[in-house]
Formats: structure tokens, C-alpha cells, sequence
């Protein structure tokens, strides 16, 4: 299998991480990022999926529309496409996955950030999203 990604320093929420960027088109994820905080890396697809979600409402010039009386914006519920998301947590899955992905895996000292940080609530799927 060829090596598709490159791992790279980065930063989320603040706090020193690593993420991984596609180099090549054949790559089947779109990015990786690890998440010190909660030490697991949230995985990106390609492959997309079509969900349900509540949409804020705009008018022709794609402003805001307004419930009358309010500052809430109306919602309308509309299918989107959205790429799958995955969120490893073992130690031992992230490392499979970054070697069997990464071209630099071998010299990008990734594991220094496994259990560096405060490990805090479990993730909520926005959080991934985000």
C-alpha cells in the first residue's frame, strides 16, 4: 500500500497536536487530527453520506429570516451530504493507522503527544465536526 499522507504540527483549541494532509489524490481520507484533550484522533473521509440536518433559513441575499418578533432564525430541515467521521481512541489503533498512512510516520516524532495532555469529558460529535 502506498503512503498517502503527511503528518504535520498543528494546534486545537490552543494546545500543541499533529494532524495529517492527503499528498497524494488516491488518499482516502481528507485529514486526521489528534486531539490531545481527549487523546484520540479524529478521522476525516472522502466517502460522503447524505444526512438530515436543520439549516438556517436565508433570503435571496443568503441573510438571516427571522421568527416575527424574535432574534431566533428559522430553521428548515434539508439533506446534506457530509463525509464519514471516525474517532480512535487505543493507542495502539492510532499508531497502525498513522504508520500504514504516513510517509514521514518514521520521522515525525508523533508519539509525544499520546497522554501529554489532560484527558478531560468524552467528545461530542459537533466537537469532531468542528
Amino acid at each position: 500500500m502506498t503512503k498517502t499522507m503527511l503528518i504535520y504540527s498543528s494546534e486545537w483549541n490552543g494546545i500543541p497536536t499533529f494532524k495529517l494532509m492527503p499528498i497524494d489524490s488516491s488518499c482516502p481520507f481528507l485529514e486526521m487530527i489528534f486531539m490531545p484533550n481527549y487523546q484520540g484522533l479524529g478521522v476525516m473521509s472522502k466517502h460522503v453520506k447524505t444526512m438530515f440536518k436543520m439549516i438556517d433559513k436565508v433570503d435571496e441575499n443568503g441573510l438571516p429570516i427571522y421568527i416575527k418578533g424574535t432574534k431566533t432564525v428559522k430553521q428548515e430541515r434539508k439533506q446534506v451530504p457530509v463525509e464519514y467521521e471516525y474517532f480512535l481512541v487505543k493507542t495502539h489503533e492510532i499508531t497502525d493507522l498513522i504508520e500504514r498512512f504516513a510517509i514521514n510516520s518514521d520521522v515525525y516524532d508523533y508519539k509525544m503527544f499520546f497522554a501529554k495532555a489532560e484527558i478531560v469529558e468524552p467528545i461530542s460529535e459537533a466537537e469532531v465536526s468542528n
